[in-house]
């Protein structure tokens, strides 16, 4: 019996110690590799969809180049943060995953609802954004990468960011019906 629970434990140490270990080499990485999973499942139809259920103008080649910037810059924050190890880096990193993951989760499945009809992406944000953000978050914070109040921060101040992006991208920092997104 003690044998078991030993074993187990030592299982247990060997998975924190793995997670310390991988967190900038290995696991903050698994952001950019989610991302290019949601963007394929969007790319199934997200433009028209954007256009003809939210009332936005999107379209395959706006729809490419913007995901394709940020890839760029989810890149280039996991690269900052595994050069640097530095609060700042991966507070930056946490801010620009949870707009561009955890909020795209909320995003789909109010859109889900709101609009009772398939939102593409939303399979890629209830079974990987969700979780990933999550697991990442929990390593990030038991870490200590970041403190609980940076962590919160980024993850507030980070809706702007999606704000943003959807108003850009799909209104293009123009009239938004709201009509459409408030429920009645």
């Amino acid at each position: 019996m003690f044998a078991i629970l030993y074993h187990q434990k030592s299982k247990k140490m060997d998975t924190i110690a793995f997670e310390r270990k991988s967190f900038y080499t290995r696991l903050i990485w698994l952001f950019p590799i989610i991302f290019v999973f949601h963007i394929t499942e969007e790319s199934n139809g997200f433009p028209q969809w954007a256009t003809n259920v939210l009332g936005g103008q999107f379209s395959g080649v706006p729809f490419l180049v913007n995901n394709s910037i940020f890839m760029l810059i989810n890149i280039a924050c996991c690269y900052l943060a595994m050069k640097t190890q530095k609060s700042w880096t991966v507070f930056i990193l946490f801010f620009w995953e949870a707009a561009q993951e955890f909020w795209n989760f909320v995003f789909h499945v109010y859109c889900q609802f709101q609009f009772n009809t398939y939102s593409p992406g939303l399979f890629t944000a209830i079974f990987l954004y969700f979780p990933v953000f999550f697991y990442l978050s929990y390593l990030c914070l038991r870490d200590k990468h970041l403190s609980w109040q940076l962590w919160l921060t980024a993850f507030i101040t980070s809706t702007s960011a999606l704000v943003l992006v959807i108003w850009g991208g799909l209104y293009h920092f123009g009239h938004i019906s709201f009509d459409k997104w408030i429920p009645k």
